[in-house]
């Protein structure tokens, strides 16, 4: 009898335990989403000729209609195939669906080399100490497994860095990865010092023509609007029109800048002093970046400025970096971001949710230098 009972005891825990995962089976059912974010893009695990695979490292941040933020690990059937070209090694974007929204990830398959030879090695464009870039003119001779050859553009992202000293202005040499293979080219940095001297320019450059990406809605206003009992700009002048960006969560706004010489520069932001919300630092929910490194700007929001009411949108004050900034000869990219989903890294911090945005309406810098947003001839 008491045999008996232990079995319909065991029954009962079985049953409760399949019961349970059962439940289970919709723990991770997919969600209605209001938006959806790439956070790591999944690794493309085929090769050429290969169908689709991919690693379990991607991970998209899903907002749901609650405005609840979750991470949920991409999977092969969230992919879709549609127009997915196993027979090529060129880049290739396909959408990742998740709770009815979609956002592209790009890739491009690997195909298995015998032999790789430099035919042409890359123009470096960097000089000692700043991030190494290339042009895009170096050729790479490769032959397959299967035969067949072809020249392909050597990009940056085939380069081993490893070992690789920034700070050199001697040969060194370089080792070129693509198929499983290797080859190499020799390298020598142009040395560059900097150069201050000369009569102090400054230059403006509007937000409406820098890059735009993340989070960021490019907006422009001109006359007519009105806030608090104040009109927006009353006498219609071109000058106080405010081609400016909201830059809400991963937002980023970035301008190319060419200079005649590697030089220091003062930098000036023309900020909406609405988006300094309940923070006073600028730094405690933006980054600045010159040239892939972080400044900080120590850029308080300034209380003395006239709030006209409710601090409206469009009220704007100047501040300037309390460090000069170094920019080279050649191109210099300055970049402002705000925390959040932007791809470009920041120190983990507070995340801003205010609900003004980050306004910038333009930023000025003043150097001996000679600056453009277009290459000097070649």
């Amino acid at each position: 009898m008491k045999r008996k009972s232990n079995v319909m005891k065991l029954s009962a825990i079985i049953i409760t335990a399949v019961l349970i995962m059962a439940c289970c089976v919709g723990c991770n059912k997919e969600i209605t989403a209001k938006a959806i974010i790439l956070k790591n893009a999944p690794t493309v695990t085929s090769k050429y000729g290969e169908n689709l695979k991919i690693a379990k490292d991607g991970l998209l941040r899903v907002k749901d209609e609650k405005d609840s933020v979750s991470d949920v690990e991409v999977t092969l059937e969230m992919i879709d195939q549609t127009g997915f070209n196993k027979n090529t090694t060129e880049e290739q974007t396909l959408k990742i669906n998740y709770g009815g929204k979609s956002v592209d990830f790009k890739f491009a398959l690997v195909r298995e080399a015998k032999s790789l030879v430099v035919a042409k090695a890359p123009t470096v464009l960097s000089y000692c100490t700043r991030p190494f870039k290339i042009k895009n003119d170096g050729k790479l001779t490769v032959t397959y497994v299967d035969g067949f050859s072809e020249n392909i553009d050597i990009t940056l992202d085939m380069i081993d860095l490893t070992g690789f000293d920034i700070n050199l202005s001697t040969e060194q040499t370089l080792t070129i990865r693509f198929g499983g293979k290797t080859a190499t080219f020799p390298v020598t940095l142009r040395a560059d010092t900097i150069d201050d001297n000369g009569e102090l320019s400054t230059y403006r450059f509007e937000t409406e023509h820098a890059k735009i990406g993340g989070g960021t809605v490019a907006t422009e206003e001109c006359g007519g609007e009105t806030y608090g009992g104040y009109t927006l700009r009353p006498d219609g002048s071109i000058d106080s029109c405010v081609k400016n960006l909201f830059l809400g969560e991963g937002g980023f706004i970035e301008f190319t800048i060419y200079s005649n010489k590697m030089t220091h520069a003062k930098l000036s932001l023309s900020i909406g002093v609405n988006g300094f919300g309940q923070y006073t630092s600028f730094d405690k929910y933006a980054g600045i970046f010159v040239n892939e490194d972080k400044i900080a700007t120590n850029i308080h929001y300034d209380d003395s400025v006239e709030k006209w009411g409710q601090e409206p949108w469009w009220l704007f004050q100047t501040y300037t970096v309390s460090e000069d900034i170094v920019l080279f000869s050649g191109e210099n990219v300055i970049r402002i971001a705000t925390y959040g989903y932007a791809d470009i890294s920041i120190e983990p911090g507070d995340q801003s949710a205010l609900s003004g945005g980050r306004n910038i309406s333009w930023i000025e810098l003043q150097t001996t230098g000679t600056l453009t947003t277009e290459a000097d001839a070649e």
